[in-house]
Formats: C-alpha cells, structure tokens, sequence
C-alpha cells in the first residue's frame, strides 16, 4: 500500500557549491511549514475566547496526518492567543481538546455559538454521520470554558452526512438558528424553537435547500454567516470542494429567495485587481476581528491541512458611491470610551454633523444584534448600559438616519 505524505513536504537543499558547479547538500524536509499551521490533512478552524481573557483563541477541527490517524481520528487542536485581541499570536496548547480522538469521529467541524439562551457560548460539532453533537460550558463567569457533552444527537438533526453547521440569528428574533451544510449540494435551515425541559435547544427544519444553492452542485458546503460588510444584515460565506469559496450579500434580507454569489470579492495585491482563486479541496471558513482595524477577517481551512488568512480591507457598499466619501469615513469623530468596559460605555462626538439624529447598533460576533436605539446629536454624551453583556468582543456601529455608515468600533467587555 502506498501511503500520501502530509506532513514534512518541502525539502531544502542548500547549494554549497557554486552556480557553475552546485553540491546542493540536505538542510530540512519542512521549509516554510515549520513557521505555519500545517495538521497534515483537512483543517477547520473556529474562534472562541475559551479562556476569558478577552481575546479569540483559535479552535482547529483536523483529520490529521493520515500515517498516524488513518483518517478516523479526528480531534480538535487548541491555540491559545497568548498575543491579544489586536495582535493575536496563537500558540498550541492541547493537541487533542475534548479527547476526541478515541471516539473515531470522521469529518469533524466545530462551531461556537449560545444556542439555549443562557448567555454562555456552546460548542456544536458536526461529523460525518451528519448529526450534530452539543456541548455545553459548564464553568462560572470569567473561568476558563469547561465544555460536557449534553447530547449526541441535538435535535435529531440528520443531513445524511458530513455535517457542517453555521450558528447565527437567521430571522431576527434574538435566538440563533443554524444553517447546515453537507457532502453534496443542499444547505439546512433550522430554526431555534426554544429549550426542552432540560434546557437543550430546540431547532425545526424550515428548509432543505436553503437559497436554492442545490442548483450549483457543489459538494461538502461549509456554510458561515457574518456580518462582513456590517451592514446589519448577515452574509453567507459558503466552503465548497473545488469551487473556493463562495459570498452572499445580504441573505437575510430575503430569506427565500435565489442566492446569488458574488465573484470577485479576493483582491490580489500583486495583480492589484479582484480575482476568483481556487483555494483547494474542501474549504472551511471562519470569520474573526484579528487586526487592529474594526473589520471581521477570514481564515480559511482546507483538505491539505493548513490555513489562510485573508484580511478584509475594504468593506462593500459601507459608504454608497454617491456620498462623499471624506465627510463620512471612519475618522474618529465619535469617541466611545471606556474600553474595554464593564458596566456602561459613553458616546461623545468630537464634531456635530450635518444630521442630527444617528444610530447605535452593538452586534456580537455571531452578527445578533443586541443594542439598537436611536439618539438625537445633542452635543452631551450618551450612556449606553452594557453589564448585562457577557464578557467578550463585540461590534459599535453607528450610522446616519439615512444608514450611511459614520463610524464602526470593536468594544470589548469584561467583568
């Protein structure tokens, strides 16, 4: 049998020679891997602040090298931010998370997200028997998340196969919902019903084909929602193998309708135009604010078994072409302060502006909106009440009556 390396791929040889006569001589077999995340195959990572400390440590779903797993060990692979929210520098901290591996689990995805109310993120896995395992933190407020598996079977959910969820609030009623993909062309809509007695979520199959993106014959969709553009609508990003990714603008603003992708949304610095790249077989993404700037990030995993950062750097349609765009950028105009904070945070404008009535709209990272009121500029500052948020990243938008886009903030809340 003839075994397909995955780890230890690029060989450097140095020339101690000369270019007339080289003697290249055997340096190492992991040029470039050594300074990356590489699990050998299949990578799907996930954000979460598993130790509260106000940062996204960073989660990775892999199947591993297959010379030591066989491909039926999948296991989750723990990076700690020991950076911060800004900065982050992820160091790997626990190799098999949840001790997963003895349960021969194939396909695994892993998501966060608070499912059952509690205010607590839950941790939600799909896998290749298409059904859905939940898991709950059981620690206090401001420990370290100590996850136990509530059930094997959340909902009994089954897609078929290759499970892969994406947690949001799809109908704005202030639960999240889940959309599923799996191993050939549908995408799942469930909504979140409520708990049962025993406070395990509850989610009802709205639709099987999901934006009717059946029609493109993709095959294991890896479906995340986010609000990219921070629009106050959530956008689709869809994994798919061979296709790359796929964006869709806007979905919840017509649940029912054709979803139509966006092509051209990956901005190639070195052709400095927008390009389509073919990112591999069998794309994961996962959305996080990872730089100093108040924009969500994608990272994106892959069969091969390593990771993509792709910064985002301009956002769509966040200043409409018809404004001007100097008057109305993110300039600092407003202060938001303190932050981080824990009890209230105050809005003061440095300068009045020619409308008299704006937005504030605090989001959290899985796009739920939580805050919204409309306040007149009065020249005083305005007091928003924030303790009953839990600790963690969230987003400030605040935006005219006429919803251009004046300035956008990342808040982080502690205890």
């Amino acid at each position: 049998m003839i075994k397909q390396k995955t780890l230890n791929q690029i060989l450097y040889y140095k020339n101690n020679g000369s270019t007339q006569k080289p003697d290249y001589q055997f340096i190492k077999n992991s040029f470039l891997q050594e300074y990356s995340i590489d699990l050998g195959s299949r990578s799907a990572p996930a954000f979460f602040d598993y130790d509260k400390d106000g940062d996204l440590d960073l989660f990775v779903a892999t199947t591993g090298s297959y010379a030591k797993t066989g491909n039926t060990q999948d296991r989750i692979v723990l990076y700690e931010n020991k950076g911060n929210a800004s900065n982050p520098v992820f160091d790997k901290v626990n190799n098999d998370y949840l001790n997963l591996k003895k349960d021969s689990i194939t396909d695994l995805v892993v998501r966060f997200g608070d499912l059952n109310g509690d205010g607590k993120q839950d941790l939600l896995m799909g896998k290749y028997d298409g059904q859905l395992d939940f898991y709950q933190d059981q620690a206090n407020e401001g420990e370290q998340a100590n996850f136990k598996k509530a059930t094997g079977n959340l909902a009994n959910i089954d897609v078929g196969s290759s499970s892969a969820p994406a947690i949001a609030d799809i109908n704005g009623d202030g639960r999240n919902d889940l959309v599923i993909g799996k191993n050939y062309k549908e995408l799942f809509y469930y909504k979140n019903s409520g708990n049962d007695a025993n406070g395990i979520p509850q989610f009802n199959k709205v639709n099987d084909k999901f934006g009717h993106i059946e029609k493109e014959n993709y095959s294991f969709l890896s479906p995340f929602l986010a609000d990219l553009d921070q629009n106050g609508a959530l956008d689709l990003l869809l994994g798919t193998n061979g296709n790359g990714i796929q964006f869709y603008w806007d979905i919840t603003e017509n649940l029912n309708d054709t979803f139509e992708a966006m092509n051209q949304v990956i901005y190639n610095k070195l052709e400095q135009q927008k390009v389509e790249k073919e990112m591999g077989g069998r794309i994961y993404p996962a959305v996080a604010p990872l730089d100093k700037d108040s924009l969500p990030d994608i990272m994106l995993g892959s069969m091969r078994g390593g990771l993509m950062l792709m910064e985002t750097q301009d956002i769509r349609n966040s200043i409409p072409v018809s404004y001007n765009q100097t008057a109305w950028q993110n300039t600092n105009d407003v202060k938001i302060y303190p932050n981080p904070a824990s009890d209230q945070v105050y809005i003061e404008w440095e300068l009045q502006r020619p409308e008299s009535n704006y937005q504030v709209e605090i989001y959290n990272f899985q796009g739920q909106r939580l805050f919204n009121q409309q306040f007149k500029q009065s020249g005083k500052r305005e007091s928003l009440k924030v303790s009953t948020f839990s600790s963690g990243l969230y987003f400030v938008k605040i935006s005219s009556k006429r919803n251009n886009l004046i300035q956008r903030e990342k808040l982080l809340i502690k205890d």
